[in-house]
């Protein structure tokens, strides 16, 4: 089973993506970077979901610390925004991909059942 941690300050987002996540994944969540970066130290996700407009640390200021801890771990990033300078950033930075809220969710879970069956067949 594949180990995703959710990175979403907004509750709605994180209760959605859990409820459609769990019953195939081990799901986590955090509100905030530096929250996450706690959880991922034992947890060692398989991919993050992290949204970009965090409080605090920044889900761009995350990603090398994310790196560091986990660097097999991939970053997708959520975003409202289509802010193409900090979504190149982000990519820049070490995240693998970029999905823009709102996002379609079953696109969301077939991409994820897709990088950790690449991941399990490494």
């Amino acid at each position: 089973m594949g180990k995703v941690l959710i990175v979403d300050d907004q509750p709605v987002i994180r209760k959605l993506l859990f409820e459609v996540l769990d019953d195939e994944f081990d799901v986590r969540f955090a509100e905030t970077g530096e929250e996450a970066i706690v959880i991922s130290q034992d947890f060692k996700p398989d991919v993050i979901l992290l949204d970009i407009g965090l409080a605090g640390m920044s889900g761009v200021e995350a990603i090398p610390e994310f790196k560091k801890l986990s660097p097999k771990s991939n970053i997708i990033m959520l975003t409202g925004s289509a802010n193409g300078s900090l979504i190149n950033k982000a990519l820049s930075c070490g995240a693998s991909d970029c999905i823009t809220k709102p996002f379609d969710i079953f696109e969301l879970k077939t991409r994820l059942e897709n990088i950790i069956s690449k991941q399990s067949a490494v």
